[in-house]
This record gives structure tokens, C-alpha cells and sequence, in this order.
């Protein structure tokens, strides 16, 4: 199969940061340095594309710009940075040489105690589909393509690197230091790598990479909501099952035409009779016969027809003398037709304190005995 050439693209990457100062400086002078591993040659799963893997041998790497977030403006450059191949891994090394908010967040941030992380912007250049179980050797390892297949960039061309609070690698190891300044000391404060890191944090980062992992390129929504409020495992799979259940059908549509029941309740409301109905139809059938929205004799009948499959009669009306002739061909049998005795002398009578509803003007039909006819 030949390559494909895709658009311009970010992948967001986990990486492991390091600010530290450089020795030998005064310490009003010095500057943090940061060494981040963007990629360690392995497969990642990123929003957009799925399971993912860069070959690096084909990837072009130099100084890059660090920023905050994806922010290209002033205001969100951190510093810059060489990126480089070692060992089957991009590593990019720079200074925090600018003087922004951005900057100042970051570095304070750090000196907390923040695990940040990195979200590489690469330009895509070449890639091809990796077939499920298949294996290769790239970047100095043996990997098996996961079951759901992968994307393989041949090509691309790294463009920034961002400092983000998420990335979408939750396999990369995180160490960070920074620097801490008091009055004309300076001191070096590591961050707990992932063996020493509390377990609030690490509980928070197995939150996260569930929750993407649950919600993976179908429900970009529920997992911006769960992780904004903070969702667990399971109210995150309720949302995902609730979103996945199929829309019930509409009351009344073309294909799916009400049955009897609807249509006597569609009459009954009509005459303004909805207790009876509710009473002896119940309430779900009053529900549907009110969504049908009907407003006279002719929408009833429109409705017959459909519910008994004649759709050719109501196109026939409708192109000759209008579908005012549709209520003179509504069958005597089949789901389109509702015998008078069903309301005037079957289950509607036996309701229990209700009077014969009279049959209101332009609702009146004829049977064969030229008795009065309710068509439904």
C-alpha cells in the first residue's frame, strides 16, 4: 500500500521535562535549562489519529521554540531548545529563555512541585496504516501493532515544543527539577520522580489515562466533562453508555405511522375528551396522539393510511383533488381501520362514569349499516 501524505497536524505527546540551572553562573544570572524526552520510540495513543508510533530516522529535528500550550504569541513563549535522536528517543535540550507570564507560571509551577508535561507539535509529512498484530523494528525496538491497527509516520518535521499540564502518553516517565533562589543562594529542587510521587498524583494520572482511554475518539465531549469535573471510572462509562443507547424512534413520521390506539387517542384529545382516553388508553397513548399533533378529520385519516402502508393513496389525493379525498379510501380492515365499536360501544363505554362523547362536526363517518363511523 502506498504512503499517504497527510495535512499538517499536533500530536500530543507526554514528555518528560527537567529545569535545572546551568553551574558556574551567578545565580542573578541564571538561567533554567530544560531537557524534555518528547517520544521514546514506542507506540502512543493520540486524539484524532489512535494508536501511533514516528519513525525517527525520518523525522527532522533542530532548534525548536518551547511554548506554553500551543500559544505561538509572545505572551506564550517559555524558551527554545536543540531536538535530537539519542538512543531511539527525541530529546530536546534548551533554556527558559524568555521573559513572559508563560514563563514565570511555568517555573514557579515547577518549583511546587507541578509534574508538567510536554505536547510536541509535529508536521506530518508521510504516514501508512499498520495492519492489527503486525510486528517491525523502528527506533531501535521490536513492536507489535495493537489489535485495533496503528498509524506509522514515516516523515515529519518537528515545528514547537509545548509545556502542557496533560499529554495523551501515559506510558512516559515525568522528571522535573527547578530552581529555587533565597536571597543570594541558589538551590536545586527535584521533583518526585513517579517512584516517590505521592499517590494523590499518582492516582490523578490513572484517572486520566482511564477516562481517555474510555472515551477515545467517539466522546471528545464526555471526556473533556470528566475530566474538568473530575469523574471516576464508573460515572464516566454510565455517561459513555447513556450516550450510546439509540434514539427511540418519533411518535408519529412517515415510516413509522401510529397504531389504533394512537389514533383513537389522537380522536378522543381532538374532542376533548383526554381523560377518558388517559383513563381507558392510558397515559403513553395520549403522549403520542398529543406529539401527532392533529388538527382535523383529514390529518387522522392522512394518518390511517400511512399507519396501514398506503402511502400510494395519499400521493394519489394529494396530485388528483387534494388529500381532503384521502378519509373516502381508508380501508374497512388492517391497522388503518378502527370499528365504530371500539368507542362507542366497546372499552370506552365501560369507563366508569363517562357519558357518550358526541361526535364533533367534520368527524362524523359512515359505516355499512349508515351508522355513525369513527375512522381511525
Amino acid at each position: 500500500m502506498p504512503p499517504l501524505v497527510m495535512e499538517s497536524q499536533t500530536l500530543n505527546l507526554i514528555a518528560a521535562i527537567t529545569l535545572q540551572s546551568p553551574d558556574g553562573i551567578a545565580a542573578a544570572q541564571r538561567v533554567p535549562t530544560l531537557e524534555i524526552v518528547a517520544y521514546t520510540g514506542g507506540f502512543m495513543t493520540v486524539p484524532g489519529w489512535g494508536p501511533l508510533c514516528i519513525d525517527l530516522k525520518g523525522l527532522e529535528a533542530g532548534q525548536v521554540a518551547v511554548l506554553a500550550d500551543h500559544d505561538a504569541k509572545q505572551s506564550g513563549v517559555v524558551g527554545h531548545g536543540t531536538a535530537s535522536v539519542e538512543g531511539g528517543r527525541l530529546v530536546v535540550r534548551g533554556q527558559m529563555s524568555a521573559d513572559s507570564e508563560a514563563a514565570r507560571s511555568v517555573l514557579a509551577a515547577a518549583r511546587n512541585g507541578f509534574p508538567w508535561q510536554a505536547s510536541v507539535g509535529l508536521e506530518v509529512m508521510e504516514s501508512k496504516p499498520l495492519r492489527p498484530r503486525q510486528t517491525l523494528d523502528l527506533n531501535g525496538r521490536h513492536l507489535t501493532v495493537p489489535d485495533s491497527g496503528a498509524v506509522l509516520v514515516s516523515r515529519g518535521k518537528l515545528r514547537e515544543v509545548s509545556i502542557t499540564a496533560l499529554g495523551c502518553d501515559d506510558a512516559t516517565v515525568v522528571n522535573i527539577s527547578a530552581m529555587q533562589h533565597q536571597g543570594d543562594k541558589c538551590m536545586e529542587k527535584t521533583v518526585e520522580t513517579p517512584d516517590t510521587q505521592t499517590a494523590d498524583t499518582q492516582t490523578e494520572l490513572k484517572r486520566v489515562a482511564t477516562i481517555r482511554n474510555l472515551c477515545g475518539d467517539r466522546f471528545p465531549d464526555i471526556q473533556a466533562k470528566a475530566l474538568a469535573d473530575g469523574w471516576d471510572e464508573n460515572r464516566t462509562e454510565l455517561e459513555i453508555l447513556r450516550a450510546s443507547r439509540p434514539l427511540p424512534p418519533s411518535v408519529y413520521v412517515r415510516a413509522h405511522a401510529p397504531n389504533s390506539s394512537v389514533l383513537e387517542a389522537a380522536l378522543l384529545l381532538r374532542m376533548g375528551k383526554s381523560g377518558l382516553g388517559e383513563k381507558v388508553l392510558g397515559p403513553m397513548a395520549m403522549e403520542q396522539a398529543d406529539r401527532m399533533g392533529v388538527t382535523n378529520l383529514i390529518d387522522v385519516c392522512r394518518a390511517a393510511l400511512y399507519a396501514d402502508g398506503s402511502f400510494g393513496i395519499v400521493r394519489s389525493c394529494a396530485a388528483t383533488d387534494g388529500e381532503n379525498n384521502c378519509c373516502g379510501k381508508v380501508p374497512s380492515s388492517g391497522p388503518a381501520a378502527i370499528p365504530s365499536t371500539t368507542i362507542w360501544s366497546g372499552k370506552l363505554m365501560r369507563a366508569r362514569g363517562q357519558e357518550r362523547p358526541a361526535i364533533p362536526p367534520g368527524l362524523r363517518g359512515r359505516g355499512s349499516s349508515g351508522s355513525p363511523l369513527l375512522i381511525g
